[in-house]
């Protein structure tokens, strides 16, 4: 999507100097981090990658609306991400507003599908009822209109983070390090929001806090990467 109609959809949302600054210098020299066999080899996942997802979504399903979580959230919710972020191949989705479809879909484009291996993306079927995700997070999902008639409504960075980190897995604590190193995800917010998130088991808060402090205690002191 052109960078101008991104930024007219972001319109209204805040975004500090310093953020767009880092977003521009980033899309200056996206890729410029890797080496170019790499980067070639690893090609980040973009909107139009998750654009086709959604296109074979809405004919499987007859539905135009998909909510989008997981790591590749961040490609609809930031105008430039950087491409840390971006490598994952699944898209995390559901119909917004036919949830029972959703296994129906990756049925047909999921991991092992004709579709996955022509494109390099597939769609995962999720429930938000599994999602560990704080109060009003539907309320801060960010609705990307596409060309082609789908809209992708995708999660919130700060909520992404959280959901993540309570997984904990090592390529969970990359993308949260990636988006503190950017300003993407903002500190503050995510310890505001952690006390109340839903679908944890005793004990997860706190060790996700605890994740946190590492996380935030290594990146303070980091040059940032955008």
């Amino acid at each position: 999507m052109p960078f101008v109609l991104q930024l007219r959809l972001l319109a209204g949302r805040y975004l500090s100097d310093g953020f767009v600054a880092r977003c521009v210098t980033l899309h200056a020299g996206a890729g410029r981090r890797w080496p170019e066999q790499k980067r070639e080899l690893m090609k980040p996942t973009d909107l139009n990658d998750i654009e086709k997802v959604l296109i074979e979504a809405s004919k499987i399903t007859n539905h135009r609306h998909f909510v989008i979580a997981g790591s590749l959230s961040i490609i609809g919710a930031i105008i430039f991400p950087p491409d840390e972020m971006c490598f994952s191949r699944d898209v995390d989705m559901y119909p917004k507003f036919d949830l029972a479809r959703a296994g129906e879909i990756a049925a047909a484009i999921g991991v092992d599908s004709a579709f996955s291996r022509e494109h390099g993306v597939y769609a995962d079927a999720i429930s938000p009822a599994l999602l560990s995700l704080p109060p009003l997070w539907e309320n801060r999902l960010i609705q990307i209109p596409l060309p082609s008639g789908v809209t992708g409504w995708f999660l919130d960075p700060v909520d992404a983070a959280i959901s993540k980190l309570v997984r904990g897995e090592p390529r969970d604590v990359s993308w949260v390090k990636a988006g503190l190193q950017c300003g993407i995800i903002s500190e503050r917010v995510f310890r505001d929001r952690l006390p109340f998130v839903s679908n944890v088991l005793d004990g997860e808060v706190e060790e996700t806090l605890r994740r946190f402090n590492r996380l935030t205690g290594k990146t303070r002191g980091d040059a940032p990467k955008c």
